[in-house]
């Protein structure tokens, strides 16, 4: 599942910040994520590059 491996590379800091992020908003924008799985992903993205 696209979510559950996204979250494991944002855990795993395999991109920066930003590379990671622009993903996740395109993986959005083309209806792969559901709103909730994206708010998830933004908020651990901020987390674990706080």
């Amino acid at each position: 599942m696209l979510y559950t491996m996204l979250k494991k590379i944002v855990n795993a800091k395999t991109y920066n910040q930003t590379e990671i992020t622009k993903r996740v908003n395109t993986f959005f924008a083309v209806g792969q994520l559901e709103d909730s799985e994206y708010r998830e992903l933004i908020a651990q993205i901020e987390t674990v590059y706080a």
